[in-house]
């Protein structure tokens, strides 16, 4: 049979895109990456080599990694989903640092969070939002404001 590992790395340019046994894995081993978040979210087997805050037995696997290879299990999908939908409430902003509308859109999120009265764990276990008119925003500079005095 064929090698049970392959590597996967961007071509040089003007290589064409990677080789579709690449593209679409069967399995996927990494050590705390993003890309076993990638791989979850589309139902595709994990293992994890190190700590990750994805590595929760009900969708990566504990199997060793011949077992995984041999017989890989899936993720319990609707797991996974419930904890990355807890994730995005509680620690992650929509935004980004490489552009101006990234920025502002990341900058107004952060505000709200950081001066909502609740944390936000808590806030999304009671049902509150972030997003209220109580929670002391009408003082605070909006964030095209900040972004503009870069």
């Amino acid at each position: 049979g064929g090698s049970r590992v392959r590597v996967c790395a961007a071509p040089p340019p003007p290589t064409p895109a990677p080789t579709p046994s690449c593209v679409s894995p069967e399995t996927v081993v990494t050590v705390n990456s993003t890309a076993g978040q990638q791989a979850l979210w589309r139902g595709i087997p994990v293992k994890t080599l190190g700590k990750a805050i994805y590595n929760q037995n009900k969708f990566v696997s504990e199997q060793s990694l011949d077992a995984f290879f041999a017989d890989p299990k899936a993720p319990n999908l609707p797991a996974y989903r419930a904890f990355r939908n807890f994730l995005l409430k509680t620690s992650q902003i929509p935004g980004g640092f490489y552009s101006k509308a990234g920025r502002q859109q990341a900058i107004a999120h952060l505000a709200k969070k950081m001066f909502h009265p609740l944390d936000p764990y808590t806030a999304y276990l009671t049902g509150e939002t972030a997003h209220n008119e109580q929670d002391g925003l009408a003082a605070l500079p909006s964030a095209a404001a900040l972004v503009a005095a870069e």
